[in-house]
C-alpha cells in the first residue's frame, strides 16, 4: 500500500507540473495570437507564474501535500490568474486609447479592480465554506483554493499594474535605443 501511495503521489506531481506548464504555454500562445503582441501574452502569464509559486510555497509552509484534491488548485490558479489579468489588461488598453498612461492605470484599478475584488471575495467566501468540512482533504482544498483566489486578485490589482508600468518603461527604453 505504501509503495502504491508513493508511486501515485510521484505520478500526480510530475503530471501536475507538466500539465500546468503546457496549459500556461498554450494560454500564452493564444493570447499572443489574439493580441498580436508578444509582450501582452507574456504580461498575462507572469501573474499566473507568480500566483503558482505563491500557492506552492503556501502548500510547503502549511505542510499540505499534493493529492487528488490539491492538484486541481494549480489548474484553478492558471484559469483565474489569466482571467483576472485579461480583464485588467483589456480595460487598461481601452482606457489608454483616451487617457494618459497614469490616468488609464488609475481608471483600470478603480473600475475593473473593484469588480474583480468583489468577485474574488465572493468566490473566496464560497470556497472558505469548505474549511468547515470534517475531511482534511476537503478542508485543504478549500483553504488552498481560497488562497489561490486571494493571490490572483492581489496580483491582478497590485502587481499587474506595476508590470504594465515597467513594461512601458522597457518599451520606451528599447524605442530610444533604436532611434539613437
Amino acid at each position: 500500500g505504501h509503495v502504491l501511495t508513493v508511486t501515485t503521489i510521484d505520478a500526480i506531481q510530475s503530471t501536475q507540473l507538466n500539465s500546468t506548464l503546457i496549459s500556461v504555454a498554450l494560454a500564452m500562445l493564444l493570447l499572443v495570437a489574439i493580441y498580436r503582441h508578444f509582450g501582452l501574452g507574456i504580461l498575462n502569464v507572469l501573474p499566473v507564474a507568480l500566483a503558482t509559486i505563491w500557492i506552492l510555497g503556501s502548500m510547503a509552509v502549511l505542510s499540505i501535500t499534493l493529492n487528488v484534491m490539491t492538484v486541481m488548485v494549480t489548474a484553478l490558479t492558471v484559469g483565474l490568474g489569466i482571467d483576472y489579468a485579461i480583464h485588467i489588461i483589456a480595460r487598461y488598453r481601452e482606457e489608454l486609447a483616451r487617457r494618459s498612461e497614469k490616468e488609464a492605470l488609475e481608471a483600470t484599478i478603480h473600475q475593473t479592480g473593484s469588480a474583480l475584488l468583489i468577485s474574488g471575495l465572493t468566490t473566496v467566501g464560497g470556497f472558505a465554506v469548505l474549511l468547515l468540512s470534517p475531511m482534511p482533504l476537503v478542508r485543504n482544498f478549500g483553504l488552498l483554493t481560497a488562497l489561490t483566489i486571494v493571490y490572483a486578485v492581489f496580483i491582478a490589482l497590485l502587481v499587474l499594474p506595476s508590470l504594465i508600468w515597467a513594461g512601458n518603461r522597457l518599451a520606451e527604453l528599447f524605442s530610444q535605443q533604436r532611434a539613437g
